[in-house]
């Protein structure tokens, strides 16, 4: 049994790698506390037919200071060779983004009534909860919005709203016929991998439309999440 210490900053979620041969089987990777306590055992070899499997076990340290922790091997039962491994710790976080488009057009039919807050438009939903180019369990940390509104009009706010969970809408925190901006970050936990829908909101009397808009979204996934590959 090979023990090797190791600190982690504060509020990190890192994993610990291990090298793997196949005349290492059923070895086991382990990652323990400072007492020595386990937190996460492992014997599930990560891309095992690649050139490069290996093994991984996962940590979180969630308090404000850095804090100690091992990486534990254990050897494979019956093997009493040398073991040649490499060790190495990885940040599971990872950020990615995507522009994603929705189909038709929303009609406004106009503020007839000049009411002082506006029109709503129609709806437009885009299912993206199967969208294979957005991580599995992905949370978004920002979201913005385009569009094009004919007849261009001015004190126009586009407004988007997830279904998970459901009714909340989000105003842009801008005036723009042409783009939205939210008040949404990582705090919200919205899954990206579900479905959105978007309307605006319209001051002008005039009737219009709001076409070829645009849903671009970032987001941060935890690669534990997904077999430790990335998107």
């Amino acid at each position: 049994m090979l023990w090797v210490s190791f600190t982690v900053p504060s509020n990190s979620r890192i994993y610990v790698r291990c090298s793997y041969d196949n005349e290492y089987e059923e070895m086991i990777l382990a990652t323990a506390n400072a007492t020595g306590n386990f937190l996460d055992l492992s014997d599930t070899v990560i891309n095992p037919n690649s050139l490069i499997p290996f093994l991984a076990s996962d940590i979180n340290n969630t308090v404000a200071s850095t804090q100690t922790f091992y990486a534990v091997v254990f050897r494979p039962d019956g093997f009493s060779g040398d073991m040649i491994i490499s060790l190495t710790l990885y940040d599971r976080i990872k950020t990615g983004n995507g522009t994603f488009n929705f189909s038709g057009s929303a009609s406004n039919p106009g503020n007839a009534s000049m009411s002082t807050t506006g029109v709503e438009s129609g709806v437009l939903s885009l299912n993206l909860s199967n969208n294979t180019s957005i991580p599995p369990n992905a949370i978004v940390t920002s979201v913005s919005t385009t569009g094009t509104q004919s007849p261009n009009q001015g004190n126009v706010r586009h407004m988007i709203a997830p279904t998970n969970p459901a009714n909340i809408w989000f105003t842009s925190i801008v005036s723009s016929s042409t783009s939205g901006t939210y008040n949404i970050d990582i705090s919200n936990a919205l899954p990206a991998r579900q479905t959105w829908q978007f309307k605006y909101n319209a001051l002008a009397t005039a009737k219009s439309t709001m076409s070829n808009v645009k849903l671009t979204l970032k987001w941060e996934y935890d690669i534990a999440e997904t077999n430790y590959a990335t998107y």
